[in-house]
């Protein structure tokens, strides 16, 4: 996808963060967008509006099922179509693994993992039935679904990431034939406001910020990104049909890392099976 103008584009977690600095940079790029967020997103389509092109607000919970076809079915009354699908929403827990209960693990599944799934399943065959145009989906996962180690107690967040790179990459090569493009997100630090709506454990506490929008304690030196910045990383992948948008290159040394071990252990598997 190419051009964006005249194109409809579905984006979660649209109140805030890289969703709402997406809805609006793909308004100025002469998309139709429909904001989508747990929360109100009327400031996001105030925004999305003064661009010229139409905008739609709705508050859903994207780890409903019903509640994500039902959005689809209104996207599709009013604009007959939708060609780009951001499934963005996601939350973060700051646990032991050991100490996450199922409570935070449905929560934190439900809305990382089965949000995305539920995005897909509503929007996608309608967007194969309509043909024509190309189409395309962003996930968003993170670099923790890349890394999974590191100093913050984030485990079932990491998880829950994993399994979004897992299945979006799945998602890729079953949609290609289709023409709908797939890309990951995986951002690292961003300046948003997810740090406000965490869950933490009683044993993490010492992680949770001082103030509302601020890192966490021992983090303030990570270089954080702003949303709009991301949201230019984004539609560079989308027209490119990356694979993977990566919004810092900082994360390169640790991927090379993780991958030498996979590679190594090849080696050490071939060596003991003789081969």
């Amino acid at each position: 996808m190419q051009d964006f103008k005249g194109r409809v584009a579905i984006v979660t977690g649209a109140a805030s963060g890289i969703g709402a600095a997406l809805a609006e940079r793909l308004s100025e790029e002469g998309a139709n967008v429909v904001a989508v967020d747990r929360d109100s997103p009327d400031a996001t389509v105030a925004k999305v509006t003064a661009n010229g092109v139409q905008g739609m607000g709705a508050q859903v919970d994207v780890s409903s099922r019903a509640s994500m076809e039902a959005l689809a079915a209104r996207v599709y009354e009013r604009f007959g179509r939708a060609d780009l699908l951001c499934n963005n929403a996601g939350v973060v827990l700051f646990s032991t693994l050991l100490d996450t209960t199922d409570q935070d693990w449905d929560w934190m599944l439900s809305v990382n993992v089965k949000g995305v799934i539920n995005g897909v399943s509503a929007f996608v065959p309608r967007m194969i039935e309509q043909g024509g145009e190309p189409a395309h989906v962003v996930n968003t996962a993170s670099g923790a679904g890349l890394i999974a180690t590191g100093p913050l107690p984030t485990g079932a967040y990491a998880a829950s990431k994993f399994a979004v790179v897992g299945y979006s990459e799945s998602l890729r090569a079953e949609l290609a034939p289709f023409g709908i493009g797939v890309s990951i997100l995986c951002p690292g630090s961003v300046h948003t406001a997810i740090l406000d709506t965490a869950r933490y454990a009683g044993t993490a506490t010492e992680w949770k910020p001082a103030r509302a929008g601020s890192p966490t304690p021992t983090r303030e030196h990570v270089r954080r990104m702003e949303p709009k910045d991301v949201a230019n990383l984004v539609l560079t992948g989308i027209r490119e049909n990356a694979p993977y948008i990566l919004t810092h290159p900082e994360m390169k040394g640790a991927l090379e890392v993780r991958l030498n071990a996979q590679l190594a252990a090849c080696d050490t598997a071939a060596r003991a099976l003789g081969l």
